[in-house]
């Protein structure tokens, strides 16, 4: 029969088997560390892209209406 004693355990011991497995892939393993420097990696490199192209969108809209303003000024002041 499955008692409240029991179930905790269980869970104590599948938290330190659990604790103990996550040490020794993160320690003694040097591809699950690669993997994630080249996972930051390539998400660093994205973010820099879709950074990029938000700021030359902005400066582009920006040119856009300042060329506009330009524009008008120079056709009403001529």
């Amino acid at each position: 029969m499955i008692t409240r004693s029991n179930l905790e355990e269980q869970l104590r011991e599948y938290q330190i088997r659990s604790k103990h497995d996550w040490a020794s892939v993160s320690f003694f393993t040097s591809t699950y560390s690669s993997s994630s420097r080249v996972d930051a990696a390539i998400f660093v490199i994205w973010e820099l892209v879709i950074l990029a192209l938000v700021v030359f969108g902005a400066v582009s809209l920006f040119m856009r209406h300042l060329s506009c303003y330009a524009l008008h000024y120079y056709y009403l002041c001529a």
